[in-house]
């Protein structure tokens, strides 16, 4: 039976981006923050909830990668793997990572907000609280 691994994330940078020379290329590490928002249907509260991405790039996506900044909006592509190690405690440890196929920085976050804002904590500016207000008819 066919399976497919194929993740695709768009979140924000949790910080620089580290980039090292192997013998294999350029790797580089990273975390992305996704964030998923709901409002509670009992108390009409909003929630949210963040997940943290563990990012892999290599060669050319680690280069594309390494040129972007704690904050930054992401577009990351690529599949999930799983590795596994012996702890010093001699227990086994797992990551789980995205590898890196594709690597964007989406420019969205630059043109409209600071850098150290991220779009959750932003609020849009141009609201119309009546259609007459509307700059098209």
């Amino acid at each position: 039976m066919p399976s497919l691994n194929r993740v695709t994330l768009i979140g924000h940078l949790g910080r620089d981006v580290e980039v090292k020379e192997t013998k294999g290329g350029e790797v580089a590490n990273a975390t992305v923050a996704t964030e998923m928002r709901w409002q509670d249907k009992s108390s009409g509260e909003w929630k949210g909830k963040t997940e943290w991405h563990r990012i892999v790039a290599w060669r050319r996506e680690a280069a594309r990668l390494g040129q972007c900044l704690k904050g930054d909006l992401v577009l990351v592509e690529g599949r999930l793997e799983t590795r596994k190690w012996k702890g010093q405690d001699g227990q086994d440890r797992y990551a789980t990572e995205v590898i890196a196929e594709t690597v964007m920085r989406l420019k969205w976050a630059d043109e409209y907000a600071p850098r150290s804002t991220p779009p959750a904590a932003r609020q849009q500016e141009d609201s119309f609280d009546d259609m007459d207000d509307l700059p098209f008819s």
